[in-house]
C-alpha cells in the first residue's frame, strides 16, 4: 500500500549531482531527510539558537579586517620571573 502524501507539495531543487549521487547512497529517503533537517532547523532559529544566517556566508575574499579601536597594542606588565602569575 503507498504511503499518503497528506499535506505534501513538490519541490524542484537544483543541487550538485555529485551530491546527490553520495546522497543517495547513504539516505534511504531522501524527500524524509530533508524535510526532517528543515523541521529541526526552524526549531533552532524560532528557538533564537541559530539567526537562520548561517548558510549566508560571505565571499571567500572577505578583504582585510576593520579596525579594532580596543585592541591592545601593548602589554601592561614586563616579563615574568619564575612562571605564570594568576590573579583571581
Amino acid at each position: 500500500m503507498p504511503r499518503q502524501k497528506g499535506d505534501k507539495t513538490f519541490l524542484h531543487l537544483y543541487i550538485d549531482k555529485n551530491v546527490l549521487a553520495r546522497a543517495k547512497q547513504l539516505i534511504p529517503n531522501l524527500s524524509e531527510f530533508v524535510e526532517m533537517k528543515l523541521r529541526e532547523y526552524i526549531v533552532l532559529v524560532e528557538a533564537g539558537i541559530t539567526t537562520g544566517l548561517e548558510w549566508a556566508r560571505g565571499g571567500l575574499n572577505p578583504g582585510p579586517r576593520a579596525y579594532q579601536a580596543r585592541a591592545l597594542t601593548k602589554l601592561s606588565h614586563g616579563p615574568m620571573k619564575g612562571g605564570f602569575e594568576v590573579d583571581f
